[in-house]
């Protein structure tokens, strides 16, 4: 019993370990597309008020960037256990109540995730099967996708992590 316990010990840290510094690039990588945004809208208001010379891929290239940073700040909100609550209900349920509604929802959002990784994958496929790019920069949509089944595939064992304490996410 004693080493299963140990055993059971060791993988969690190294889960714990591998999800950390999942969550570390994938946040650097938001960080860096939030900053490429903010930049990005500055220099197109600037050049356009000034010179009336808007940059011309400046819209397609944020919605590129909001791809990339939307599905890391759900995750990293999801990992952290930060998302927003709203309890107006929840708070009268009894304590028994609570634990069904917490266990419903918490499966829930695992088969999201479960189903959200599944779909990205076959989106990669499909991306790059067609070759799909984006209109004005010709830019391929395939690693856009990749970000997506890195976040969601990661959502997972957040997820079964929140759904096996019981907590709110």
């Amino acid at each position: 019993a004693q080493s299963t316990t140990n055993i059971r010990r060791t993988g969690a840290v190294m889960l714990n370990r591998i999800m950390d510094r999942a969550m570390l690039f994938l946040l650097a990588l938001g960080c860096l597309a939030l900053l490429a945004m903010v930049l990005l809208t500055a220099a197109d208001v600037g050049l356009r008020y000034f010179f009336s010379s808007p940059i011309s891929a400046s819209y397609e290239l944020s919605e590129i960037l909001m791809g990339v940073f939307a599905p890391v700040a759900i995750l990293y909100c999801a990992y952290r256990n930060s998302h927003v609550c709203v309890d107006i209900l929840f708070e009268h349920f009894s304590p028994g109540m609570q634990r069904v509604a917490l266990f419903l929802s918490n499966a829930a959002v695992l088969i999201c995730a479960v189903l959200l990784t599944w779909q990205s994958w076959h989106l990669i496929g499909e991306l790059r099967e067609t070759g799909l790019t984006s209109a004005t920069l010709d830019l391929p949509m395939w690693p856009l996708a990749c970000v997506f089944l890195l976040a969601f595939a990661l959502y997972i064992p957040t997820a079964a992590i929140h759904l096996r304490r019981g907590e709110k996410q």
